[in-house]
């Protein structure tokens, strides 16, 4: 007993030594390499914790990435092009190779508080490259630089300009190899770059009004595109002065809840006037949280909540805008709470219409179910209501519309995706 104190304490004193020993060396080093570092220099370029990568996107066929990046670690970022198989990567595109933006003259401001909000910092970070999206057949880059919309061919390299206009062009990717679908002026719009035409898509923006469109999302053909509609001038606008110009401005974001609508309108702009899905009637306001085309483009999925986000209704619309449109519930969740955002994820099948999965908490994890509509549930007519039958944790099904639970345990899916036609994998 008497041994083994004697070489704790041998321990303990070796352990001191050595421990004063690296605090010593820790101060030398410290000192040696102190900075009395201001504001200035810790925002200063390059940055201190050097410079991430951003925007990284995988071509679709899957042989290369595009990515934003700057070696010196400065602003602006450069386009770099790398394959998925390795070796160096190469600058593509700088916002040097792009015409400078103009931008409108600025107002004289006869206060002079000595704060420049336009300083170096700020200019650098101006402009940036960025909202790059692929092709289908990975030749093409589409983006936008100063509100206006351009085109990237990478063999042989070419950028060519699209559009010369007062209204920024906002969101634009491709519908096709030669369709592009962007926003302007809170409308979407498709241009094809083959004969130069242009194509009106939605018409219902109107920002004085606060009347809004998004949500936009085209099927996989590129034939159809469903949107939603939002109406928020009923809600309440927070206002922030603004002391720094020569009289004050207000301003601020607004908050509530906004009337939705969702439509959908042929992508070739065929038709002025678009069809309106006509969902079964929330309870108080609702909100559209994410829509997916089935891959034939045959029907439509919708999510919806409403209740003050405590109930979750998940939809298929077969045949929408169709003679023979149908509306089928999936799933109808409550919750006294709220329903939470995971409960968002959801698939249709690669390649058989009326077969998706889609996240629940109904057990209180949320986990993946398997939704399957019987043939004739598509085929006749969508279930009423009154036909619903409830399920234990507050989920009502229609009775033609079969649902397995493919996870459980307690733990939760965060991600999940088809990886063919047999399996999905899942976070």
């Amino acid at each position: 007993m008497h041994f083994v104190t004697q070489n704790k304490m041998k321990n303990k004193i070796m352990r001191t030594r050595v421990l004063s020993l690296s605090t010593l060396l820790l101060f030398f080093v410290a000192n040696f390499y102190a900075q009395n570092l201001t504001v200035r220099d810790i925002m200063a370029e390059p940055s201190i914790a050097g410079m991430r990568v951003e925007g990284e996107k995988l071509s679709p066929d899957g042989t290369k990435v595009v990515y934003l990046w700057n070696a010196e670690g400065k602003m602006p970022r450069d386009l770099y092009l790398v394959a998925t198989t390795g070796g160096p990567s190469t600058v593509i595109l700088k916002t040097s190779d792009l015409p400078v933006p103009s931008r409108p003259p600025e107002r004289e401001n006869k206060l002079d508080y000595g704060v420049n909000l336009r300083d170096e910092f700020a200019k650098a970070r101006e402009n940036q490259l960025g909202n790059f999206e692929w092709s289908p057949d990975s030749k093409k880059l589409v983006f936008t630089h100063g509100g206006d919309l351009y085109v990237m061919t990478l063999e042989p390299k070419a950028v060519k300009r699209y559009t010369r206009t007062a209204g920024p062009e906002a969101g634009a990717r491709f519908l096709d190899n030669d369709r592009i679908l962007y926003s302007q002026g809170g409308n979407s719009f498709v241009l094809n770059t083959t004969d130069a035409t242009l194509a009106q898509l939605t018409r219902e923006a109107n920002q004085q009004n606060f009347i809004s469109v998004g949500n936009v999302v085209p099927d996989k053909a590129g034939k159809m595109i469903a949107y939603v509609v939002s109406d928020g001038s009923k809600q309440r606008q927070l206002v922030v002065p603004n002391f720094l110009p020569e009289y004050v401005a207000g301003g601020g974001p607004r908050r509530g809840w906004s009337e939705q609508k969702l439509y959908v309108t042929p992508a070739d702009g065929s038709r002025e006037t678009p069809f309106e899905i006509k969902l079964p009637k929330p309870e108080g306001v609702a909100n559209f949280r994410r829509m997916v085309w089935t891959p034939d483009g045959s029907g439509l999925i919708v999510d919806r909540i409403d209740k003050d986000t405590k109930r979750r209704q998940l939809f298929y619309v077969n045949n929408p805008g169709g003679k023979a449109e149908q509306i089928i519930t999936v799933t109808e969740e409550t919750d006294h709470k709220w329903q939470a955002q995971l409960s968002v994820i959801f698939e249709p099948h690669p390649s058989r219409p009326g077969e998706l999965f889609f996240g629940s908490e109904r057990d209180g994890y949320n986990h993946l179910y398997l939704a399957k509509l019987e043939a004739e549930t598509r085929a006749v007519a969508s279930v009423p209501d009154s036909n619903a039958r409830v399920q234990e944790g507050g989920m009502s099904l229609s009775n033609n519309v079969k649902i397995t639970q493919l996870t459980k345990g307690n733990w939760q899916v965060e991600w999940a995706k088809w990886a063919d036609a047999r399996q999905i994998i899942y976070v």
